[in-house]
């Protein structure tokens, strides 16, 4: 899978410590969304994170931190976090603002990301589970979102299984999220994660992508998978913007139709019909498999965000790079023969002339012994897979 892309960020955070309280939820306003992650340092130990978006437009970020539910019930362990420098993410050019570089920019939006992450042997909290729930939950959702829940609180959830003969690492997504694009574009986003888990098989992990109810508050009688947000028809969670279309399964070719998901890799195509801004939560399913090369879900994370349709005296004009299909035509898919050696090449075009586009690969362990070349010096680069 190839992806182009315009900017790209690198980040340093500093991390420790974890203390048990009473559970409560963090107070916080102009949230835009969070993600869990987690990789297991040795001896038991997992440095647990949580990457938090906020408005810039809104209070400045405060303490987050999260809880552990031990066999995922029970009375939580209330872990404090350290915190990275924020990093804006706002989708502007390099040398334009953002309101979280300026608060008077011309620009009305900004988004940062922050990391709150601490160091936690989960042994130690439990001897006897495997399944480790990790819950953050935060006030509140922005008074911006037009689709049905603005102000309603934040719960997003993980689970981690420390049983494993090899112990697990989240998925990590492969971007920064978009959430900010023009209303009418047609838009290839790329939501997927690459999971850095072998089995002593030689079996990678595989990840499955859904879309998920956003959640405001944990399970209870009335609602065994979580108190969903409110959407306000014909919003909804699989549908949180309009779309060109009568069905999201219509079909997205030629004419950009239809609100599609990719399962197998997290890409996300959709045109929007009208400035919006909404939340979306993608559940992504973690699957190993047995000593018997059966699949079985080892854990989940989710991507609680939000999404700005925006018009366009709101949002620099810009068109998305594209990748054509094998050999420059339509066609994402070819067969290739074992022992046979092939080469074939995927081109990037992009409307607005003077950009140029970097394209990066992200390859599956079954593509270990591929060459790929990039082009190199040009403002639109050819790769070629052999």
């Amino acid at each position: 899978k190839l992806k182009a892309m315009k900017r790209g960020y690198i980040f340093l955070l500093l991390f420790f410590a974890f203390s048990i309280l009473n559970t409560r939820p963090s107070k916080a306003s102009h949230l835009l969304g969070c993600t869990i992650g987690w990789n297991y340092l040795g001896n038991d130990t997992f440095l647990v994170w949580t990457d938090i978006y906020r408005d810039c437009n809104g209070v400045p970020m405060q303490e987050q931190p999260f809880t552990v539910f031990p066999c995922g019930t029970g009375n939580g362990v209330y872990v404090n976090t350290l915190i990275s420098e924020g990093m804006d993410i706002t989708p502007v050019c390099k040398n334009n603002c953002s309101r979280c570089s300026d608060p008077t920019c011309s620009f009305g939006q900004g988004i940062e990301q922050y990391r709150f992450a601490a160091k936690l042997n989960l042994k130690a909290m439990s001897s006897t589970c495997c399944n480790f729930l990790i819950v953050w939950q935060g006030c509140c959702r922005g008074n911006i979102i037009t689709t049905g829940s603005a102000d309603e609180e934040y719960y997003v959830d993980a689970i981690l299984n420390i049983c494993l003969a090899l112990h697990d690492n989240s998925p990590v997504s492969h971007t920064q999220p978009v959430m900010a694009f023009g209303v009418g574009q047609c838009l290839t986003l790329d939501y997927g994660a690459s999971d850095p888990d072998v089995d002593t098989n030689g079996f990678p992990d595989s990840l499955v992508y859904s879309f998920d109810q956003p959640l405001q508050a944990a399970a209870n009688a009335q609602y065994p998978t979580g108190v969903p947000v409110a959407f306000t028809a014909p919003y909804a969670y699989n549908t949180p913007l309009l779309y060109y279309g009568g069905s999201p399964n219509a079909p997205w070719a030629p004419n950009c139709l239809g609100f599609h998901l990719d399962s197998a890799t997290g890409i996300l195509e959709f045109k929007t019909l009208k400035t919006d801004i909404s939340p979306i939560n993608i559940l992504v399913q973690e699957y190993g498999k047995d000593a018997n090369g059966k699949p079985f879900l080892k854990g989940y994370i989710h991507r609680d965000l939000n999404l700005f349709s925006m018009g366009s005296s709101e949002i620099e004009p810009d068109n998305v790079p594209k990748l054509s299909g094998i050999n420059g035509s339509d066609s994402f898919s070819t067969t290739i023969c074992t022992g046979v050696t092939s080469c074939f090449y995927v081109d990037v075009s992009d409307a607005d002339v003077k950009d140029s586009d970097k394209v990066s690969t992200i390859t599956s362990s079954d593509l270990n012994n591929a060459t790929i070349y990039t082009g190199a010096n040009t403002k639109h680069p050819r790769t070629v897979l052999c």
